[in-house]
């Protein structure tokens, strides 16, 4: 097979794989988002706690970032772009700090640039199958160049973008 053709099969083939994995955020119109670490941090808790009761437990503790600052930032990315502004400063942090200058805010990251198309909270799926569809098919054309054989390539881009670090740190 021809090295386009097999390219090509190579990442309609992961293609259809992200597309199982995230079905229910780019098919069922769920969420890619580990909110429910909001109802256990205390700035998020009212009198009534909407039912979350004392006890609970979110799902993983440690993905606080991507609800308290990623996303937030994203939103408020999404908002000064589609104003035609760049968001060189973010006065909604402390009082005020840079923001484009900020290593983690991402303001020119082509994935993040996906959620301007549209609203935030429904981006977040694509942009995590495109971050992973990338990092599949990078994988495997790094290992056709290192002149790893068929079945091995095409082992180590189906393998690497599923792997337990990308898939948690989305």
């Amino acid at each position: 097979m021809g090295s386009w053709r097999e390219t090509a099969s190579f990442a309609a083939v992961l293609m259809a794989l992200l597309t199982v994995f995230f079905h229910e955020s780019l098919l069922g119109g769920k969420v890619l988002s580990p909110a429910d670490v909001l109802l256990v941090e205390a700035s998020f808790q009212g009198e009534d706690r909407a039912g979350a009761g004392g006890d609970y437990e979110p799902l993983n503790r440690l993905l606080m970032d991507p609800v308290l600052q990623f996303q937030p930032w994203l939103e408020f990315n999404r908002s000064m772009l589609r104003q035609g502004r760049l968001p060189l400063w973010n006065p909604h942090a402390g009082c005020g700090t840079p923001h484009l200058a900020n290593g983690q805010s991402a303001v020119l990251d082509p994935f993040n640039l996906m959620a301007c198309a549209g609203e935030v909270a429904p981006s977040l799926g694509p942009m995590a199958a495109a971050r992973l569809w990338i990092a599949g098919l990078g994988t495997f054309l790094l290992a056709r160049v290192w002149g790893v054989g068929r079945w091995g390539r095409w082992f180590a881009g189906l393998v690497y973008p599923f792997s337990g670090f990308l898939v948690l740190w989305l």
